[in-house]
């Protein structure tokens, strides 16, 4: 692990609420990239802390790998506010 992805990984320990304001920042492509080098802890934390739409837009953007990941290990209760805002299809 390099030295800016263990200030990363700190910064988001202990700051989760920050740190999701200051990915919303970013497209949402780049976003989904970034959850995509993440742990499933941090990930699922930066979820519960981001915007609920957007959090489901960068949602659908994951590999199938990564989604799969979170909707068999992540909070239910996580996973239902991911989904609620999508479409039907979207959702399937």
């Amino acid at each position: 692990m390099n030295a800016n992805q263990t200030v990363l990984n700190d910064f988001i320990a202990k700051h989760p609420f920050a740190a999701a304001k200051a990915l919303e920042l970013l497209a949402n492509d780049e976003i989904a990239l970034y959850f995509e080098t993440l742990t499933l802890e941090k990930s699922a934390t930066l979820f519960s802390f981001m915007e609920t739409n957007r959090a489901a837009e960068c949602f659908v953007l994951l590999s199938s790998n990564k989604t799969k990941e979170l909707l068999e290990k992540a909070d239910a209760s996580l996973i239902a506010s991911l989904l609620k805002p999508l479409e039907a299809p979207q959702r399937k």
